[in-house]
């Protein structure tokens, strides 16, 4: 929605991916970071395996959602990707904001070992467990954040990069990263005692007592984020089963025999099975994305995989390291190692297929990109196919220290069908690519929400708060031309309306202007409490009727955002329903929390897994915090 930032409508036909360096897209799976072929000897293979060819259907031969980093500053602004201090990064695939290491003697030294105690469980230490870390990041408020914990063990596990080693990961932006082990805040289901780690030098996931004499570690510290779903699988009915966090389709039934990884990689290319024949071996990031670590003997969801057997599957990831051999799960508890690709030995397999690569829809259309010389980002904000062969990308492009890139034309793209490969390209004779950089066929549309409870009309909010909200409309409206609907909330049922949708500044700004204390607490409907979760999913349902009403040939992008200085008190609705109506919505969720009694979590989860959440500590912060969403 930044209207500063040039934005394009790209219309081609067929289905296809585009190639652009960077782009990010949160809460989907990252890549392994593995770009070469090796035979089971541990030789690199040049060029890659074609189709029928042995050892063709490993990792490299599969990318989606490469990683793709934003290096940071103390106060969580994006820098340029040449810059050469920072001290945060953000995961531009996941979200989630990563602490920097150090080597100066501080807390966030490299050289720093913790061992692992949550408050109850663990070996505690006077500033030397990981509780103590986290609460002395967390009470200097690092980067202007009081969420930072331990990782899951799968956030830090998708963080290794697999086309590395010693250490396992981009020191182009995590630097002085030790080849070690770092805790995660995840324990063993079979070994309560024993939390899981994962090793930057191996790549190895295991667990260690979390009481052992041995149970020292390395803590890199991480924030935000996105839970996946609970109930996240649907059986298909046909031996299939959908994983609706990740987009992946699995085979729901175990193989069993002996196989080599040639020969683990050969079934699952010829795999025919619910009407498709594109299935593959899964990566590791794939395989282990399956693991529930919370299950033991199997740790996984015996539901839809009920012949899950606790034991060794393939994936289709070499070790860097140690190129002869493949990187293994254990469904016994979760265990990631690695074994010789050559000896035959029974592991089992489950095919796998699709993913959301910054998809439009899963099973049609993906988005990819890889880091570039020029470091850019492209950001896809939504798409749409429409017969018989039209797809419609809405889209900014900019630099990775947040200029825009201007002068775009159809040629700078490149037209995939159904893959990566070169012979995948889709000729120009074939399609036609048309950039229209105005609104002719988009419709960006805006909803504004403020907390007009009783503390902010009994403190000295309004002011600075209607201030800050004028600025933002001037931005989004004046600058770009899109509508914004304004309302405001307390604890009633309902959302009041300042202003109907419209592009129109000063009418914008009027009905802002208009917001009074005594206008309001004279009232008598005016209830002091706060309805934020009703106002958010009220203005989600807002944004669906705007959709509604445009023209069936236009793209429609919609932003709720939303400002509070606190939690929901009406609990006309609840937490868990208000967060599935921005998940579940298309729109995106911008939200802006103010002062310290906020509920940051419950806040983070109204972002959604595309949005943003930003804080302002007083009200003097709130308009860099709403530009900071109309940069966004």
């Amino acid at each position: 929605m930044n209207s500063t930032r040039q934005k394009g409508m790209l219309i081609i036909a067929l289905s296809f991916i585009i190639l652009w360096p960077s782009m990010g897209l949160a809460s989907l799976l990252p890549d392994t970071g593995q770009t070469k072929c090796y035979d089971d000897g541990g030789n690199e293979i040049t060029p890659c395996p074609q189709p029928g060819e042995p050892f063709y259907g490993q990792d490299a031969q599969h990318i989606c959602n490469p990683h793709s980093y934003t290096k940071l500053d103390a106060s969580s602004n994006d820098l340029s990707c040449t810059a050469t201090e920072w001290v945060m990064v953000r995961d531009n695939v996941t979200g989630l904001i990563w602490e920097v290491k150090t080597d100066d003697g501080s807390i966030h030294d490299k050289d720093n070992t913790y061992t692992w105690y949550d408050g109850s469980s663990g070996r505690p230490g006077d500033g030397t467990d990981t509780l103590d870390f986290m609460a002395a990041l967390n009470s200097a408020h690092f980067g202007g954040f009081s969420d930072w914990r331990l990782p899951t063990v799968k956030e830090l596990s998708f963080l290794v990069d697999r086309g590395r080693y010693n250490p396992l990961i981009n020191t182009t932006y995590f630097p002085h990263t030790v080849s070690s082990y770092y805790w995660s805040s995840t324990t063993c289901a079979g070994y309560p005692y024993s939390a899981w780690y994962v090793n930057f030098y191996s790549g190895s996931v295991d667990h260690y007592g979390e009481s052992s004499s041995y149970g020292s570690g390395y803590v890199r510290a991480v924030r935000s984020g996105q839970s996946g779903s609970v109930d996240n699988f649907v059986d298909n009915g046909d031996g299939t089963v959908t994983d609706t966090d990740t987009g992946l389709m699995w085979q729901q039934g175990t193989v069993s025999g002996i196989y080599t990884w040639e020969e683990a990689l050969s079934y699952c290319e010829n795999l025919s099975l619910g009407g498709h024949n594109d299935w593959r071996l899964p990566n590791i990031n794939e395989l282990q994305s399956l693991v529930h670590y919370t299950r033991y003997n199997p740790s996984i969801d015996t539901v839809h995989f009920s012949n899950t057997v606790s034991s060794y599957y393939w994936s289709s990831t070499t070790n860097a390291y140690y190129p002869d051999d493949a990187l293994i799960v254990c469904f016994s508890g979760g265990r990631l190692d690695y074994y010789s690709k050559s000896l035959h030995y029974p592991y089992y397999l489950r095919a796998v297929r699709g993913g959301q690569c910054g998809s439009l829809d899963p099973s049609t259309t993906t988005t990819t990109s890889t880091i570039g010389p020029n470091c850019l980002n492209f950001n896809l904000l939504k798409g749409r196919h429409q017969q018989p062969s039209n797809i419609y990308l809405f889209f900014s492009v900019e630099t990775c220290g947040g200029e825009p890139k201007t002068g775009l034309q159809e040629d700078d793209f490149e037209v995939y069908q159904d893959g990566e490969e070169e012979t995948d390209l889709i000729s120009t004779y074939e399609s036609k690519q048309t950039i229209l950089p105005s609104p002719i066929l988009y419709k960006s549309a805006n909803v504004l929400l403020l907390d007009m409870s009783g503390s902010i009309l009994e403190s000295e909010t309004l002011n600075p708060l209607k201030s800050s909200a004028k600025a933002f409309v001037s931005e989004i409206a004046g600058e770009n031309g899109q509508e914004v609907a304004i309302y405001y909330f307390d604890g009633r049922k309902d959302i009041i309306e300042l202003s109907s949708f419209t592009n129109s500044v000063s009418t914008l700004q009027n009905a802002i202007d208009s917001l009074t204390k005594e206008g309001i607490v004279n009232n008598p409907a005016y209830d002091i409490s706060t309805n934020l979760n009703g106002a958010v999913i009220q203005g989600l349902s807002k944004l669906d009727e705007k959709e509604s009403s445009i023209e069936e040939d236009q793209l429609f992008v919609g932003s709720l955002v939303s400002f509070t200085d606190g939690t929901d008190r009406a609990h006309r609705y609840t937490d868990a329903e208000a967060v599935n109506a921005v998940n579940s919505s298309d729109h995106y969720s911008f939200v802006i929390g103010l002062g310290g009694e906020l509920d940051e979590t419950h806040l983070e989860n109204l972002a959604g897994r595309k949005g943003l959440f930003f804080t302002a500590e007083t009200a003097d912060e709130l308009e860099a915090a709403f530009i900071k969403i109309e940069r966004k």
